[in-house]
């Protein structure tokens, strides 16, 4: 039995021997302060090797929906992108097809 707060309650040894533990290291007792650290560290790593993965979420339907327009909005950007690059490249080459005066003016003919 424990009083706490003018209030007699009932702990076990564990949650004692935890309780003085955080009591002296508050104190800045440095024993305390590791045997503490010790005890958190083994706890949390037999907490998360106990632990079982969480499942992954499910797509809804209106996931999925807002998925497929982001895809398709993508791909509509990179053909866009691709299509600039193209007309860009194709701009610098001169079309030697329509007149040899065109094609001694370009300049990359003037070189």
């Amino acid at each position: 039995m424990v009083t706490e707060d003018g209030r007699r309650r009932r702990v076990t040894k564990r949650e004692l021997v935890v309780a003085q533990l955080v009591d002296k290291s508050a104190a800045a007792d440095l024993r305390a302060i590791k045997q503490l650290t010790d005890i958190v560290q083994s706890a949390e790593g037999h907490s998360d090797a106990c632990a079982a993965p969480p499942e992954p979420a499910q797509s809804t339907a209106p996931d999925k929906e807002v998925i497929q327009l982001f895809v398709a909005r993508l791909r509509s950007q990179i053909a866009a992108e691709a299509a600039e690059a193209a007309a860009a490249s194709a701009g610098d080459q001169p079309d030697c097809n329509e007149s040899a005066a065109s094609c001694a003016l370009a300049p990359s003919a003037m070189t």
